[in-house]
């Protein structure tokens, strides 16, 4: 944890919202383009200062927090004050988070039990999708994107973010895409977090403790927008499920239902464009944890 100081404008807003500021601590992400901020209070208090570069991210986050997260209570942090011409907000503090390695297998089971509960509720949560382009399409679209940004690294000789894989496999991932666009385009979008893994999950310091007394929170939004209801397994499949089906069976549990055989074809389809994206984002901006991540995925796919 890096101390920090925030700019004048920063302050002068935060004193405007009644933050008496303490002591304030850098809590970004690298690469991650947006600045999160512990604000510790002269009475304890700690809230969170989120400052945003993209105002896509942005509005994705403050959309989520305001239309789909108003039922959903203690599982989410609370939006205190949003400052839009600033690209900013302010939000609670759920807590501090132990790691995932200290967890007995019945809490991980139980936190995967939890994940599962949580994406079933937020992809239930109804919403109006204007959207004219049919989800299928979209996703086709997507991984045709893929495919011109590998030809474009191939011509630059820019093979090295590649990650093991080639210009072909990914034309054979666009061609299984078009394959199943039928099914595709009978799916409707759903809201998704996008992002959703254990890195923005929260289970409070609680060892020694049952698996039933594991709580559970999801925070950081700046990616949920409406989609295939599929993507949003495809991190904690490559993070956790793949060394564990145990986890994954207590995810389902939660989630209330294992996909039918048309489901998890598009899982496989959809998990293959998840994992080429991966690589070559992680490789783009040097993320070796997650540049692992997607080659395990693709791996796990390829021998099917």
């Amino acid at each position: 944890m890096v101390r920090e100081r925030l700019s004048e404008d920063a302050l002068r807003w935060l004193k405007s919202n009644g933050i008496d500021i303490s002591e304030v601590i850098d809590m970004s992400w690298p690469s991650s383009g947006t600045f999160v901020s512990q604000v510790i209070q002269s009475d304890g208090e700690r809230c969170f200062l989120k400052q945003f570069k993209c105002s896509d991210k942005f509005a994705r986050a403050v959309n989520a927090y305001e239309n789909w997260l108003v039922d959903f209570e203690v599982s989410v942090p609370r939006l205190i004050s949003v400052d839009r011409p600033g690209l900013r907000f302010l939000m609670s503090d759920v807590g501090d988070c132990s790691t995932w390695e200290n967890l007995s297998p019945d809490q991980q089971e139980r936190i995967q039990f939890e994940a599962g509960k949580f994406l079933k509720k937020l992809h239930k949560v109804e919403f109006e999708d204007n959207d004219q382009t049919p989800l299928g399409e979209a996703v086709l679209r997507r991984a045709q994107a893929t495919y011109k940004r590998m030809l474009e690294l191939q011509a630059a000789g820019s093979q090295e973010y590649f990650g093991g894989t080639s210009v072909e496999e990914v034309a054979n991932i666009v061609s299984g895409v078009e394959e199943v666009l039928p099914l595709l385009n009978l799916c409707k979008r759903v809201p998704c977090h996008r992002d959703f893994w254990r890195r923005n999950w929260i289970w409070p310091r609680n060892e020694g403790k049952t698996c039933d007394e594991v709580s559970f929170r999801v925070i950081d939004f700046e990616h949920a927008r409406p989609d295939l209801f599929l993507f949003d397994m495809m991190k904690n499949w490559s993070d956790c499920w793949l060394e564990s089906a145990g986890l994954e069976s207590a995810f389902w549990d939660g989630y209330g239902r294992m996909l039918d055989d048309q489901e998890r074809l598009l899982l496989h389809r959809c998990g293959a464009l998840h994992a080429i994206q991966t690589i070559l984002w992680a490789n783009e901006h040097q993320q070796t944890e997650l540049l692992s991540q997607g080659q395990a995925l693709l791996a796990a796919i390829n021998r099917r």
